[in-house]
């Protein structure tokens, strides 16, 4: 049948010419060459999505305190403020870093690279640190059997969509440390 005759044949080429490359080769570079067209696609609009995210973080817990607040009448504890706090120091620590400094040789004698990843580690310790606030505090109101465990959830969201700004602020930008080389391209 033409379909095992078509099969067979392309085995028969590769092994004659093993230097052909393979589908899963070929895959992968259009697979590579799709993400370089998605990356680019992308990154006009990465700041203003990094944007809608870092304000929707921060709407998403305010109309739950507001609710919380002025509708239900409960009282208003300044411990959940923490969790969006962290987590904007965070994605502040993070945009510190530049990307040059990172794509530098590790043979190098300069400090750059090291303080960079160190930068950068402290920032994902303050993202997980205020992801694992929110979640703590959600425990907590849970524990108390408050009513009010949506406020948990909302700092959760807040936490995570905060965070998701930063990493795609991060991963986007352009500026003079823009060597054309993203975090995701």
């Amino acid at each position: 049948d033409w379909a095992s005759l078509q099969v067979q044949t392309g085995q028969l080429r590769q092994d004659l010419n093993p230097s052909t490359p393979t589908q899963t080769e070929t895959e992968r570079g259009n697979m590579s060459s799709v993400a370089e067209l998605c990356y680019d696609m992308a990154k006009p609009y990465a700041m203003v999505a990094a944007g809608a995210l870092f304000g929707a973080g921060w709407w998403t817990w305010g109309d739950a305190v507001t609710v919380s607040v002025a509708v239900r009448g409960h009282d208003w504890a300044p411990v959940l403020i923490i969790p969006g706090l962290v987590a904007t120091l965070a994605i502040i620590i993070m945009n510190f870093t530049s990307r040059a400094d990172l794509n530098d040789s590790a043979y190098s004698d300069d400090a750059s690279l090291c303080r960079s990843k160190l930068t950068l580690f402290i920032s994902y310790v303050f993202a997980l640190a205020s992801i694992g606030a929110a979640v703590a505090i959600l425990l907590i109101m849970k524990k108390n059997q408050d009513e009010e465990l949506w406020l948990g959830a909302a700092g959760i969201m807040q936490s995570s969509l905060v965070i998701a700004s930063g990493l795609v602020a991060w991963g986007f930008r352009e500026g003079s440390d823009d060597d054309g080389y993203g975090y995701f391209g």
